[in-house]
């Protein structure tokens, strides 16, 4: 009989370990499972998504060994060890070739939200969602299709790779709406739709899907690579990660200019609570779609800078991050809500102890996301001519987003009546934009 998989699998004795482990579960409702050494661990060979391991307590087993004793039982889960203190990059270079996705320092895995964000990338964006139309009938697929049970929330194959695929099926598929692919499937897909890309409203909308999920995934990478405080990394690494994304964001930039329903893509495609660092790559492309519409120059730029806004978010307590992705700014204690409005200054400073090659220019953006032209925004509270407009375009952006995102198999809003409800209430001067911006806003289509 075939084994059901685990969400989220803990190899751990610590009492403490188990109820943060247990409370992200109980949030977002993952199936858990605890193991108090990797003797029972083995023993039941489960299958998980996520497998947090804490080396802490694993006496004179060294860390590495460990991990790559969890990839060989688990050799498709994303493997997270918890580790006391920073670790020599060539200890922890060793240990991530030895099985481990991420190292988490002890203290990181209590006090920020790094473990959110590591089971949004493992379990909640395991299968990543594309349409019927994606696929060509008469040709092989080089990927597993899934659909979902939304009552249930379990993913089922629908069709598995090497199938042809027919007029009928082709039917179903419609019928069934949204199906999805395995996350690890994602470049059979990108090298599928490249080879039978055509130059049809369908075949635009693919291409269009496969490089937004491209950015998403990319731009995880890069999240993990500057967030990662279990060792030193070199320029390089993040210089290169950064290149690929602009890649992905140009690539997207160009693909738009040509289709007129990228709103959908994105709102069809995208993962996350509103207000969580997942929601950066929707925002991104979002905020290119309306600098496109407002003949905005150098869009790659307004990309880059949402994308890197919020990093610092990720730095934030538990007990903060809930609040935000709940909605509940308004609860936050006064210590609380300083430490949020701090974040676009914490999001600066990981790009700039990461050596990340960023302009001033975007710098400069980044910084200015959440500011207000009336001078009561964060983090610095700057005069309203020091507000890029790249910069409001991306915190009306937030806004759309806010208002159109979407769990996992709801209803899809519509995306033109809710932009046409965040430039009206951006023409009611508020405080936060400039009229000048709003005016541009008004006057694009």
């Amino acid at each position: 009989m075939k084994q059901k998989a685990i969400d989220f699998g803990l190899i751990s004795k610590d009492p403490k370990m188990l109820k943060r482990c247990k409370d992200v579960c109980d949030e977002f409702g993952y199936t858990f499972k605890l193991w108090t050494g990797l003797e029972s661990f083995f023993d039941e060979s489960p299958l998980c998504r996520l497998v947090l391991a804490s080396t802490i307590d694993t006496g004179s087993t060294p860390a590495a060994e460990y991990a790559q004793a969890v990839r060989g039982i688990c050799p498709d889960s994303f493997i997270a060890c918890v580790v006391s203190q920073t670790l020599p990059k060539e200890t922890a270079t060793f240990l991530k070739k030895s099985g481990a996705n991420q190292v988490l320092l002890e203290n990181e895995l209590y006090e920020t939200s790094k473990l959110e964000y590591s089971c949004t990338q493992s379990i909640r964006t395991a299968y990543l969602p594309i349409k019927a139309s994606d696929l060509k009938v008469g040709v092989p697929m080089t990927f597993d299709i899934y659909h979902l049970l939304p009552l249930r929330r379990k993913f089922l194959k629908f069709a598995k790779a090497g199938m042809v695929l027919e007029p009928e099926a082709a039917a179903k598929l419609n019928q069934v709406g949204e199906i999805y692919i395995d996350r690890m499937q994602l470049d059979l897909f990108r090298e599928y739709v490249r080879k039978y890309q055509d130059n049809s409203a369908a075949g635009l909308a693919g291409r269009c899907r496969s490089q937004y999920l491209a950015l998403y995934t990319s731009y995880a990478e890069l999240v993990f690579m500057l967030t990662d405080q279990s060792e030193n990394l070199s320029f390089k690494e993040g210089a290169d990660l950064l290149l690929k994304c602009k890649e992905f964001a140009n690539e997207l930039i160009y693909s738009f200019a040509d289709f007129k329903n990228g709103w959908d893509i994105v709102n069809d495609s995208a993962v996350g609570e509103f207000g969580s660092v997942e929601r950066a790559p929707a925002i991104a492309v979002y905020a290119a779609l309306f600098a496109l519409q407002v003949n905005m120059q150098n869009v790659d730029e307004v990309m880059i800078s949402a994308l890197l806004m919020d990093l610092g978010l990720l730095l934030l307590s538990p007990v903060i991050s809930k609040k935000i992705r709940d909605g509940k700014l308004t609860e936050l204690t006064k210590e609380e809500k300083e430490l949020y409005e701090k974040h676009p200054n914490t999001s600066l400073n990981i790009i700039l102890n990461r050596r990340l090659p960023v302009e001033q220019k975007i710098r400069d953006i980044l910084l200015t996301t959440h500011e207000r032209t009336d001078g009561k925004g964060f983090p610095n509270q700057v005069a309203a001519a020091k507000i890029p407009e790249q910069a409001q375009l991306i915190q009306f952006s937030e806004d759309f987003d806010r208002r159109t995102v979407v769990r996992i198999g709801e209803a899809r809003v519509n995306k033109a009546l809710v932009r046409e409800e965040c430039v009206k209430a951006a023409l009611k001067y508020d405080g936060r934009f400039s009229p000048t911006f709003t005016m541009k806003l008004k006057n694009s289509k």
